[in-house]
């Protein structure tokens, strides 16, 4: 029998699954050991994935992970080498038509390690996103359900999108104290607040004050605007503004900000 694409409902029991077998690799690739981290689509909660857990697992050195090939035979696992990934040790479990498990392990420092998790992270805190991506690969399972390298090439576009805006957002992830979250607005959601406050609520998945962009606050906010639009991207972290929420309220009621000019 080959291998088809079948996508699953989102399960609870993919965390349990990922944190057995977790404990299992933890000790096999000790003493080389760092961390490990459930990835893929099995790790974000509400989407469609193929039920198939992806694990990745960072070491110290990379080159002794080929001395542990026996004792992940023992636990099922097929060696895979780099497969297709420079840098990258690749394990499968279950059979040629029915894997259940992915192992792709690194080496400290290794670029994919945050691409890997700035993408799982991007989804969960972004759900309209993460469900836009659950529809495409159902159409695209639909289309390809007996050709996977098909299905997992078609979603190439989506996922090199994401990426990009994941890193992005990576250092303007949200700031948590006792009482408030602040939420870093990039310079795109300040000119859809501006434009369209009901759409950023849509877009950041909370609500918003009525009056938010309005009155005062719209001059400096369009200063700013001017100010970021003269800087690269990877500069405007402390030209933004940040979305004050109060987490007994659950609503966008503010903003603060570094005037940088």
């Amino acid at each position: 029998m080959s291998r088809q694409v079948e996508l699953k409902t989102y399960d609870p029991e993919w965390l349990r699954q990922f944190e057995v077998e977790a404990e299992r690799l933890t000790a096999v690739f000790q003493p080389n050991f760092v961390a490990i981290h459930h990835v893929g689509s099995t790790a974000v909660p509400g989407i469609k994935a193929k039920p198939i857990i992806d694990i990745m697992v960072v070491v110290r050195d990379i080159e002794q992970v080929d001395t542990i090939n026996e004792t992940m035979g023992q636990l099922g696992y097929i060696a895979k080498g780099e497969n297709g990934i420079d840098g990258r040790r690749y394990f499968r479990k279950g059979s040629d038509a029915v894997h259940t498990h992915h192992i792709h392990t690194f080496q400290d420092g290794h670029p994919e390690i945050a691409r890997h998790l700035s993408f799982r992270d991007y989804l969960i805190a972004h759900p309209i996103v993460a469900q836009a991506y659950s529809r495409l690969k159902e159409d695209l399972a639909q289309r390809y359900k007996t050709e996977p390298p098909h299905y997992t090439n078609s979603k190439t576009d989506f996922i090199h999108e994401v990426d990009q805006k994941a890193a992005v957002w990576r250092n303007h992830r949200p700031i948590a104290t006792a009482r408030l979250h602040l939420h870093p607005l990039t310079m795109a959601q300040l000119q859809t607040g501006l434009d369209d406050t009901a759409r950023l609520a849509q877009e950041l998945g909370i609500s918003l004050a009525d009056d938010l962009f309005t009155g005062t606050v719209r001059q400096p906010i369009k200063k700013k605007l001017e100010i970021m639009a003269d800087l690269a991207e990877a500069d405007h972290p402390w030209a933004t503004y940040w979305l004050i929420v109060p987490k007994v309220m659950g609503l966008g009621i503010g903003m603060a900000g570094f005037k940088g000019y």
